[in-house]
């Protein structure tokens, strides 16, 4: 079984996220922008709810 971290930054126009494998190697990436008509509940909900299948790729 493989291990993986998955990184997220959060800027102040786009959200950006990667995976990593155990060598801290980036081996996906993706950025989102960020709607800043949300608020901090609502924004945290939208990350969580992101289609993160790619995980299952790896």
């Amino acid at each position: 079984m493989n291990n993986f971290t998955i990184g997220i930054d959060v800027g102040g126009t786009k959200t950006a996220y990667g995976l990593f494998d155990t060598n801290k190697k980036l081996i996906f990436k993706n950025n989102v922008p960020n709607d800043t008509n949300l608020d901090r509940q609502t924004f945290f909900d939208e990350i969580t709810g992101w289609n993160i299948s790619f995980v299952w790729h790896y």
